[in-house]
């Protein structure tokens, strides 16, 4: 069984509440890696940038997630399984505790 979530979130569904979450509230979607890049982004390409760039630039990803919908409809659970929120509770939490901070150290 694949245990995907059964429904399709895209990436900007999430991005922005993650960036948001870190008091980043100036952004903007593009295509391409810009060429002048400020501090920040400076900061985020020479860390995770490289890590996270290839993942987050394809195109979403679509799953066969039949057995999945099967096993929640018959558990009775939410469709999205509350993925979105439980993520956002992840990064909030984070941010509440400073995580950052320790990353760095």
């Amino acid at each position: 069984m694949n245990i995907v979530n059964p429904t399709q979130i895209l990436h900007k569904e999430y991005v922005g509440d993650v960036l948001e979450s870190f008091d980043v509230n100036s952004y903007e979607y593009v295509t391409v890696k810009p060429n002048n890049l400020n501090s920040f982004e400076t900061l985020y390409y020479k860390t995770i940038g490289d890590i996270f760039e290839n993942y987050i630039s394809i195109p979403d990803l679509q799953f066969k997630s039949g057995l999945i919908i099967k096993l929640i409809e018959e558990l009775q659970l939410d469709v999205t399984l509350g993925v979105h929120e439980n993520f956002m509770n992840l990064i909030n939490y984070s941010v509440e505790k400073n995580l950052e901070r320790v990353i760095k150290y």
